[in-house]
């Protein structure tokens, strides 16, 4: 007795009737998300099933533009703080211990000892 098995595969091809319209999907062929145009990846049939067939061009109309320029002076007021710090023994003994425990700190000039 002989038995024959025969198989056969129906490939469907990537399309958006058969994924339907929607967000991006990563792994498929093609996409059916409204930025596969930009992407350059769209399945053939993007167009006639996800588009809206209603859509319609509008055309501009020229129009004058009329505009009126009214020219203000402002006034800009810059104020500086000067901080000054207390003399060596105090400011400078606290900066160069801080120093000393983490290198990142970084003692002002007058404070160096040289």
């Amino acid at each position: 007795t002989t038995t024959t098995t025969t198989t056969s595969t129906t490939t469907q091809e990537a399309s958006c009737a058969l994924f339907g319209c929607g967000p991006f999907e990563p792994g498929r062929s093609c996409q059916c998300d409204p930025q596969c145009g930009s992407q350059g990846d769209c399945c053939d049939d993007f167009v006639a099933v996800c588009t809206d067939p209603t859509t319609t061009t509008t055309t501009a109309t020229p129009s004058t533009t009329t505009s009126t320029t009214t020219t203000s002076t402002t006034s800009t007021t810059t104020t500086s703080t000067t901080t000054t710090f207390a003399p060596f023994p105090a400011q400078c003994a606290v900066c160069l211990n801080r120093k000393n425990l983490d290198a990142s700190v970084v003692c002002p000039a007058r404070c160096e000892v040289g």
